[in-house]
């Protein structure tokens, strides 16, 4: 007889073993709470028995043994309500962990030995059945260290900064919490008024379910599922969005043949004039006017038809592509179902006491953005807990609740969705962000007093920034809060950030429902055409030179006052269009565009109107080497690539930008140098500024975007300098003079490097001076200290001959 195979089961039984995972996550933290209703509890046991059921039936048999001990201390904590204490909720969690970790493994590499676990729950149910024999409330076990599961072969640790939760969620409400707020109660996307209004307006850091508007309605589900390999309704989506994007081109074949209608009257009118007749006097004139009026009426009815069947067409197209959408998307609650246990995990290695708050969870977004956006989210409730809430005792002596509120909600508004993240907390505090900016070397004392509220909170999203004292595995690498941003621009969202000391913070971030197809505003920078997403643009306003108060650089960099914010403005010809700056004229425009706390103008030609393209990722080749400022690309009505820019990209390029003017006076008698040099930068703007600097002393000018762009030129040229910055994606500047100073090429090796990079800490001189390079300037300091810069150059020069 033939053995049955189970093989092909075994992917569709470990991907479903996943979901219901997060399902008993979710219960067992409600459970620990006691906030688990008889519903929920039906559904914890329902997932359990069907995951030990399935591993039975084919022959995994860890899974069945671990989920059936499961089972087993469930019951137990049911049965004994006194018992739920944190030895055996731990073992509860534990058990989930293991289970979380086994099924990763679809080729059975890991197995987990259950004997430990076995022994273990045998000991504390009698230990708490001895206690209730003898009639003695239970007494909490000391806490053990969690057993770890015997493995074969390899060994695989369970991520614990990404599992999360709290004890006091009051997830199991949810359900029937349907309250709606007033529209002018709800976080908004930026407006005109919101953003005066924004600073003074008052700020609910503890809101309450009643004040958290649900707008999600469920899909209908038929609750049978059919998996579908992710590449295949990849393919059949793009091909359905590329399909149905045809009615957005230019000009219709109805307004062609309307076209050709009229020219058809016209001709009929000039043949049949009266004086055309009188002149011709033909017996025939009569009949050839039946004819025209008849070729008319068929063009009339052949307009009429094919409009009708366009209009049809464009109905069954969007609703085609609205079906294949809805494949694509998933409730946010499957991400949001982790964060109850990741606040309870957290809070509890602090000593804080936190309560979760969701709302939200059937707004549906893109799965694979949904994806993304969950480690933003952990990162942020990390940063809630550790650096927000304090602990009970403070929280008390300030008068608050010993229990401190984290509220994550999400809301659909029209095409996107915004999320909030508010703790009760302590707030920012500004002056120890601007204190430790200016130690970390990322800001200069004169920018730090220059710079209102909302530029200091950029700051700490700025890479490597942290107000830690100390570091740990959640908290103090400065990584959390730069990962956000990063996902925010991968997912063209944006995020912004309201604060006040001693009352909570609010991180808000926006994003569209789908990543792929936006509504987008094209524009011209001399010769080349650019986009920008619409949900980035915040007014576009006429050139006028007289506002912008004149800064310093070849790209007019300077400042524009608008709506009580410091606006700085770009001209990016040089570095983007390849032309000169912009002259004044009525046709230049300056389009504001958003930016965390703030705002960026952008100078440009000719703005054209607005229309939806599909966004499509960046070339691999460019997207190897990290260009700064561009977020994707799109495809234009006449076929050519739309290049799609980004704010924070183009804030980052213009705020580490030397700082330098160019005139003949300030570089008059200085030293010319005809070397050849390579310019390492990620910032195009910057390459731009420094490589008009050096032309102008002599030096022939390589640039390289990025470290990898820097490699490849090394590998192919000699050059007499190197000159690099430090802070870049992927290779940054202090990897890539390590990797130059054991490069197998001596002469390479041996090239000498200048650092030219934004920050001035002492750290940051120490680890490029220690890496290997030779000097070591500040960009922002070079327009008051040229001799200095010319005089280190002829020492780094002076034994290179000719």
């Amino acid at each position: 007889m033939t053995k049955f195979d189970t093989s092909g089961f075994l992917a569709s039984f470990f991907d479903e073993a996943k979901e219901r995972l997060i399902s008993i996550n979710r219960r067992v933290v409600l459970l620990e709470s006691g906030n688990l209703d008889e519903e929920s509890l039906t559904q914890l046991r329902r997932d359990a028995h069907n995951i030990k059921g399935s591993a039975q039936m084919l022959g995994v048999q860890d899974v069945s043994d671990v989920i059936h001990l499961f089972e087993d201390a469930m019951e137990f904590v049911i049965e004994h309500t006194h018992v739920r204490s944190q030895s055996m909720i731990q073992l509860l969690y534990d058990l989930h962990d293991q289970l979380a970790e086994r099924v990763n493994h679809v080729d059975g590499e890991v197995h987990i030995d259950v004997t430990p676990l076995h022994e273990r729950f045998r000991e504390l149910s009698d230990h708490y059945e001895q206690q209730e024999q003898d009639s003695a409330l239970p007494e909490e076990l000391p806490q053990e260290e969690s057993l770890k599961p015997r493995r074969k072969k390899k060994k695989h640790r369970v991520n614990r900064n990404l599992i999360a939760a709290v004890m006091g969620t009051i997830e199991s409400s949810l359900e029937t919490e349907k309250s709606v707020a007033p529209e002018e109660t709800l976080p908004t996307l930026v407006t005109k008024p919101a953003i005066e209004k924004e600073v003074v307006r008052e700020i609910d850091f503890r809101p309450v379910l009643d004040q958290l508007e649900d707008n999600s309605t469920p899909e209908n589900s038929s609750g049978s599922f059919l998996r579908v390999d992710r590449s295949r309704l990849d393919r059949l989506s793009n091909q359905i969005i590329e399909f149905s994007s045809e009615r957005y081109r230019g000009g219709s074949m109805p307004e062609q043949l309307e076209r050709l209608q009229g020219d058809f009257k016209q001709l009929k009118n000039k043949v049949f004039s009266d004086d055309f007749i009188q002149s011709e006097k033909s017996s025939q004139n009569a009949r050839l006017q039946v004819e025209f009026d008849q070729a008319l009426r068929d063009i009339q009815t052949f307009r009429d038809t094919f409009r009708m069947f366009q209009k049809r067409s464009l109905l069954m197209q969007g609703g085609l592509r609205d079906q294949v959408f809805g494949l694509m998307l998933r409730p946010l609650g499957s991400v949001f179902s982790i964060f109850p246990r990741a606040v309870r995990d957290i809070s509890q290695r602090y000593d804080k006491k936190v309560q979760l708050l969701v709302s939200g969870e059937n707004v549906e977004m893109d799965q694979i953005a949904a994806q993304a956006l969950s480690e933003s989210l952990i990162h942020l409730i990390n940063n809630a807990v550790v650096h927000g809430v304090e602990t009970p005792g403070v929280r008390k002596g300030l008068n608050k609740p010993e229990e401190g509120q984290i509220t994550i909600s999400a809301i659909r508004k029209g095409t996107g969705i915004c999320i909030e993240v508010i703790d009760d907390g302590a707030g920012i505090d500004t002056d120890k962000i601007r204190k430790k900016a200016m130690e970390q070397g990322i800001i200069s004392e004169s920018e730090a007093s220059e710079m209102d509220t909302p530029e200091v909170l950029e700051l700490i999203f700025h890479s490597g920034f942290s107000t830690a004292a100390n570091t740990d595995s959640v908290a103090g690498r400065g990584v959390g809060l730069s990962v956000v941003l990063e996902a925010m621009r991968e997912l063209t969202g944006t995020v912004h950030v309201e604060s006040e000391q001693g009352k909570g913070s609010k991180f808000i971030l926006t994003l569209p429902v789908s990543v792929t197809v936006q509504k987008a505003v094209s524009f011209r920078i001399a010769n080349n055409h650019f986009g920008l997403l619409s949900q980035f643009i915040h007014q576009v306003l006429p050139l006028n030179e007289e506002e912008i108060k004149r800064g310093h650089g070849p790209f007019s960099q300077g400042y524009l006052k608008h709506e009580g914010h410091r606006v700085p403005v770009i001209d990016l010809h040089q570095a983007l269009g390849g032309g000169n700056a912009t002259s004044t004229s009525t046709q230049a425009s300056l389009v504001i565009v958003e930016h965390i706390e703030g705002f960026l103008g952008i100078v440009v030609d000719d703005v054209y109107e607005e229309r939806e393209i599909i966004v499509r990722e960046i070339d691999p080749y460019l997207k190897y080497y990290h260009p700064l400022g561009l977020m994707g690309n799109a495809i234009a009505d006449d076929g050519s690539v739309l290049l799609l820019i980004e704010p924070n990209g183009l804030k980052e390029m213009w705020r580490t930008a030397p700082d330098v003017e160019y005139t003949s006076e300030l570089l008059q008698g200085k030293d010319i140098f005809d070397q050849h040099l390579l310019l390492v930068d990620d910032s195009t703007i910057a390459l731009e500024i420094e490589k008009h600097l050096f032309e102008s002393f002599g030096f022939i000018v390589d640039t390289a975007v990025g470290g990898e762009d820097a490699l490849d030129k090394l590998a192919l040229n000699s050059y007499a300098l190197l000159v690099t910055d430090l802070d870049m994606p992927g290779i940054n500047g202090v990897d890539l003079i390590k990797r130059v100073r054991i490069s197998e090429d001596k002469s390479a090796a041996s090239t000498p490097i200048m650092v030219m990079a934004s920050r001035d800490s002492d750290n940051d001189q120490r680890s490029a001076l220690d890496a290997g390079a030779n000097t070591y300037v500040v960009k922002r300091h070079l327009k008051d200290n040229l001799d200095d810069l010319i005089e280190r150059l002829n020492g780094l020069l002076s034994s290179i001959p000719g």
